[in-house]
């Protein structure tokens, strides 16, 4: 089965869902390692626990708001990282399979201990923000 896209609206749509995935995943990652459930993290939230779990469904369109206040529930910190893509041009439309599959879009860090959750893109560690 064949899942590449076979235009450049198909390719916008795969790549705002590889995104939202990648956020989502993220997270869920930060909320296993901390032992948090989608329970404890509704609490911290406050809010309800189905809104919690909407949030990671494969339905769910999360805004940068959503994204923030889930990483502070989360004690961690947000930081954003977009680098170019080398082996897809848009114009010629490179068959999807032909791309390498992308580093953590988001990378993301305890406010107070960065080495307990440091993440690295492509094998290079995160650095010390500011």
């Amino acid at each position: 089965m064949n899942f590449e896209p076979k235009n450049k609206r198909q390719a916008k749509v795969f790549a705002e869902e590889a995104f939202r995935v990648n956020v989502q995943h993220t997270l869920m990652k930060l909320m296993k390692s901390a032992g948090i459930s989608q329970r404890e993290l509704a609490v911290r939230l406050e809010m309800a626990e189905p809104q919690v779990s909407r949030f990671f469904s494969e339905r769910s369109n999360p805004t940068i708001k959503q994204v923030a206040r889930f990483c502070c529930a989360l004690d961690v910190q947000p930081v954003f990282s977009a680098e170019p893509r080398k082996a897809f041009n848009w114009v010629t439309d490179t068959p999807w399979s032909e791309i390498p599959a992308p580093g953590n879009l988001i990378q993301m860090r305890p406010h107070s201990k960065p080495s307990e959750y440091e993440v690295s893109m492509d094998g290079v560690p995160l650095q010390e923000i500011g």
